[in-house]
């Protein structure tokens, strides 16, 4: 039975930790190592499309630990297979005959670029966009780097830029939270919290239920004391029958005795 509670308390124990972990929001397999934002980005209606989606830039340039690849100091581009570096670029991180001149990321790190895209919608017929994510989707592809588009929890997305993330490293994440949204794990980590909390709870209160039981000590009954038993009548009568007939036996001996001398005389 003990090894039972111990079992039952691990276990509940490594539950705890888990969801506390989840709660945490630090282990999603992403760049970030969040499954949402640790921010609400500007969604539509406040502000422009340039400042919503500085601000989508704004947010995960922190979760990343990153600077932003845009600012003067960075410029790491995507090019093409024209001779030197395009004037817009410090560098070209990586090559592809699909883009005709250089494309910027919005963000580079060890082994990947990302893309921010804090936008309600992302359509083939949106066709700048489509474009510029095809092009670094294929360069990424050519040189061996992952690719994460992060987008908004409830952007619409067309099938066409699952398709053209097939078959490559990174993947497109479901990221900036946005009004009303409602992590579905954060939602099974609070409930597997409080059953863990409950049920090691419960295990305490067993194990010191079980300790007080244990350690109580055991009630021996005491007999009652022994009572001396009633003389038996008949016994007693036959005690006095015999006690007479032994004194009424000495008697005649002595009679006896004394008729025996008088003859003598």
């Amino acid at each position: 039975m003990r090894f039972l509670r111990r079992f039952i308390m691990l276990a509940a124990a490594l539950v705890l930790v888990l969801c506390i972990a989840l709660l945490l929001n630090i282990t999603a397999p992403n760049p970030t190592g969040r499954r949402y934002s640790s921010e609400m980005p500007l969604t539509t209606g406040e502000g422009n499309a340039g400042q919503i989606g500085g601000d989508g830039e704004r947010i995960l340039a922190h979760d990343l630990r990153l600077p932003n690849n845009n600012l003067p100091d960075q410029r790491q581009c995507i090019c093409g297979f024209s001779s030197g570096v395009p004037g817009g670029c410090n560098l070209c991180l990586a090559h592809s005959p699909q883009v005709g001149n250089y494309r910027i990321p919005d963000f580079v790190g060890a082994g990947y670029i990302a893309e921010a895209k804090n936008v309600r919608r992302l359509l083939v017929t949106h066709d700048r966009d489509f474009q510029q994510i095809g092009e670094m989707a294929a360069a990424a592809r050519e040189a061996g780097l992952a690719f994460w588009l992060y987008v908004r929890a409830d952007t619409v997305l067309d099938p066409a830029y699952f398709a053209l993330m097939d078959g490559l490293r990174g993947g497109i994440v479901y990221y900036f939270a946005v009004p009303d949204y409602l992590d579905p794990v954060d939602q099974l980590a609070q409930v597997g919290l409080l059953s863990a909390l409950v049920l090691i709870a419960l295990m305490i209160l067993w194990d010191l239920i079980a300790r007080k039981v244990t350690a109580a000590p055991v009630r021996v009954p005491t007999s009652p004391p022994k009572r001396d038993r009633a003389p038996d009548p008949l016994r007693k009568a036959d005690d006095a029958g015999d006690f007479a007939q032994r004194a009424r036996d000495r008697t005649r001996r002595q009679i006896d005795i004394d008729e025996s001398r008088h003859g003598k005389h």
